[in-house]
């Protein structure tokens, strides 16, 4: 079977969701003896035309600039996937799928589109983009044979707006490797002496509502690790730099041993979210048994199936409590490792529910 692949940044995966679940994915699938070309931007992938983890890496020049950048890719892509030899064509998150109808030109070419989250509420997006996305979201759901949302939120979501079935299929977790206390003193952090929120540097993720919160605790021995980088939304994270105290540590994005340190020596970690599909992070952080506090959103109560504390969106002072009673409470990390163990986030089942529904038989709707 042969498997083209639309939607991730770049190889290999930093920041973002959509490019992480895909690398683990499809390495998996390929190591099953699946054939995968996985189609990412050229401006954002250090492989450029290549083979990385057993997949056939195609970069696809796209301009530069928010929308722009997203919707040319996604055309690109599309015709490039469409002129291809392919088996299926599998769209990973909504903004990079405007074209995906074009894909129904090929009888018996199956489609499969996987909703990460509802990308045109992102406050990244203009007016024009968010329009765009919501026609995108719903052509998507009308043309493809097969639709995955990544958490049970989203799905219900999904099936109450566009009444087609939905399948649920999570990411899989995969910690990083504990690098030790080295990397931590590289980033001037002491162990079990910082709090930690990793994730994109966007309005969406509410880390002025974080900031806020940590500089109202006046706790003189603990850091704030900021880990990840902003994405068309530089003046964002400039501002925030700009009115944070010393204590207030931007990391920007970190991978492999340096971020297995980050996420195993925290006191506690932090998302402030005001939406989520699924966050591989929290995932990560549960996973890593650091005690969470989370904001109160449908994604963040799913997935913490009450080992964590929770807290009004949008609310610093509900938020200082909330990691006050975090920081006290230790065993909220043990509760948050069984939560994951007793759900699995195992990528072989993961690929094998999603291989199930690539090679099931086309509607060509």
């Amino acid at each position: 079977m042969k498997i083209a692949v639309i939607g991730p940044v770049g190889f290999p995966a930093g920041a973002g969701g959509v490019t992480r679940h895909s690398e683990e994915l499809y390495a998996r699938m390929v190591s099953k003896g699946v054939d995968v070309t996985v189609f990412t931007r050229r401006p954002a992938t250090e492989m450029g035309d290549d083979q990385y983890r057993g997949m056939t890496v195609v970069g696809v020049w796209a301009p530069k600039g928010r929308g722009v950048e997203t919707l040319v890719y996604g055309a690109i892509a599309s015709l490039r996937a469409l002129l291809g030899r392919y088996d299926v064509v599998h769209y990973q998150g909504v903004a990079s799928a405007t074209f995906c109808w074009l894909q129904r030109l090929r009888v018996g070419r199956r489609l499969v589109v996987t909703h990460h989250s509802q990308d045109w509420q992102d406050e990244k997006w203009s007016g024009f983009a968010r329009r765009l996305l919501r026609w995108t979201a719903a052509i998507s759901l009308r043309r493809a044979d097969e639709i995955i949302a990544v958490s049970e939120d989203l799905g219900r979501q999904l099936r109450a707006i566009h009444d087609r079935p939905v399948e649920v299929i999570p990411s899989g977790v995969t910690l990083p490797p504990d690098g030790g206390a080295e990397p931590l003193g590289r980033l001037g952090l002491r162990p079990k002496r910082y709090v930690l929120s990793v994730g994109r540097i966007v309005p969406e993720k509410r880390l002025e509502v974080v900031i806020d919160a940590f500089e109202e605790m006046a706790e003189p021995e603990l850091d704030m690790a900021i880990v990840g980088a902003p994405r068309y939304s530089e003046d964002y994270a400039n501002a925030l730099k700009r009115n944070a105290s010393p204590r207030v540590k931007f990391l920007g994005l970190q991978t492999g041993p340096a971020l297995g340190s980050l996420y195993a020596h925290a006191s506690a970690f932090v998302t402030a979210s005001l939406r989520e599909g699924l966050p591989l992070s929290l995932l990560e952080a549960m996973g890593s048994s650091i005690p969470v506090v989370a904001s109160d959103i449908p994604a963040h109560r799913d997935a913490l199936d009450g080992s964590g504390v929770l807290f009004r969106v949008d609310d610093a002072g509900a938020l200082a409590e909330a990691l006050r009673l975090a920081l006290d409470d230790p065993s909220l990390g043990r509760k948050a490792k069984e939560v994951i163990d007793r759900h699995g986030y195992d990528w072989d089942d993961v690929v094998a529910r999603t291989l199930e529904l690539l090679v099931a038989p086309v509607t060509n709707a």
